[in-house]
């Protein structure tokens, strides 16, 4: 529907504009009532979006600090995670004097693996970088939210042999222990998993010799609760699909918190056009999103969509914001889906075919 509304206007002006502006007029006239048509269809969505735009004069409120740390994803090993920590932490010491009541990291903003270390210690330095984060983390008392690599000894699938597993992941720590653990279920093709595993061994093999990191799938939609809230953690271009948060909504969630680790395009139109997607999710839900990013746009949204506060991208910093948890009413997306979407791709369709079907039936008589 949206597309509809940007995409007709676009069609008729290049259609009008096919024999100049000296056609232009006579195209005009010859498509006027369609254009009264469309006219009327936006004055609806305006108003319709006025009256349904939500009132949060009497909306509890969270007080959130989200954490910036801009570092290049693509440096790894133990120094590189060391000096990641030190402006994990330098900054939410920051955030912590404007008096938060939660802080929230961004996607693998820490690595190694926490409850991985803290259950075999496989490594020495990776634990003793573990527990300097968990000895900073219960001096706090507030709950922390955090993106990090999840390892799990599993059964291979394929090979049948039991190993470890990582899954892309959010952990809320709060009271000295890691309380929950989100696993990202709609992980990025070719740079997350290897769709062709069991048929390309070969290449994947290769990849993963070429130091690829491959996680595993999450089945699960994980609602938090921390600070009187609850929300859930679409990772990164989780955000992108709208289904994921409508199944987070569902669930329970009164928040959409995006993890997000962008910082490899190197571009702040990428980020933007990223950001963009979250103020979908924002307007289908009607529910706030807060969007903490190791490198931009890190930003607070509106259940109505609209932007609140915003950190300058690609510097290291913090943003504290006051999020409105607007939870009166769910939208008719969150109630039924994508019906919309369905209804008007299968009734375009229908329509294709019955204008094919006319077509040929005015040829034949």
């Amino acid at each position: 529907g949206e597309s509809f509304l940007t995409v007709l206007p676009c069609t008729f002006l290049g259609h009008a504009l096919i024999s100049g502006f000296r056609g232009f007029a006579d195209f005009g006239r010859r498509h006027r009532i369609d254009g009264m048509i469309y006219a009327g269809v936006i004055v609806f969505v305006v108003i319709f979006g006025l009256v349904v735009k939500a009132d949060f004069s009497e909306t509890p409120r969270l007080r959130a600090a989200m954490i910036q740390q801009n570092v290049d994803p693509w440096k790894g090993g133990i120094e590189a995670y060391e000096r990641n920590l030190e402006i994990l932490i330098r900054q939410s010491d920051r955030a912590l004097e404007e008096d938060p009541e939660i802080v929230i990291w961004s996607e693998t903003s820490f690595v190694p693996g926490i409850d991985w270390h803290r259950r075999y210690r496989t490594n020495r330095r990776s634990y003793q970088l573990v527990k300097r984060l968990t000895d900073y983390l219960d001096t706090k008392d507030v709950p922390f939210v955090i993106g990090n690599d999840d390892g799990r000894l599993e059964v291979d699938e394929l090979t049948g042999e039991r190993g470890r597993v990582d899954y892309n992941a959010t952990i809320l720590y709060d009271e000295g222990e890691i309380q929950e653990i989100y696993r990202k279920v709609h992980l990025v093709p070719f740079t997350e998993y290897f769709p062709y595993r069991g048929i390309l061994t070969g290449i994947y093999h290769w990849l993963k010799n070429a130091d690829t990191h491959f996680w595993k799938e999450g089945d699960e939609y994980t609602v938090f609760e921390a600070a009187g809230v609850q929300f859930s953690t679409p990772i990164c271009f989780e955000d992108t699909f709208g289904y994921i948060s409508r199944n987070f909504v569902r669930n329970g969630a009164d928040l959409i918190v995006n993890m997000t680790n962008d910082s490899w395009s190197f571009s702040v139109a990428a980020e933007m056009q990223h950001m963009a997607m979250s103020v979908m999710r924002a307007v289908e839900n009607r529910r706030s999103v807060v969007r903490s990013t190791n490198g931009g746009i890190t930003c607070t949204i509106d259940a109505n969509g609209k932007i609140r506060t915003t950190l300058e991208p690609f510097i290291e910093g913090y943003l504290v914001d006051e999020v409105p948890v607007y939870t009166e009413d769910d939208t008719i997306y969150t109630r039924w889906g994508e019906w919309f979407g369905l209804l008007m791709l299968f009734g375009g369709l229908g329509l294709l075919v019955l204008g094919a079907v006319l077509r040929l039936t005015k040829r034949n008589n």
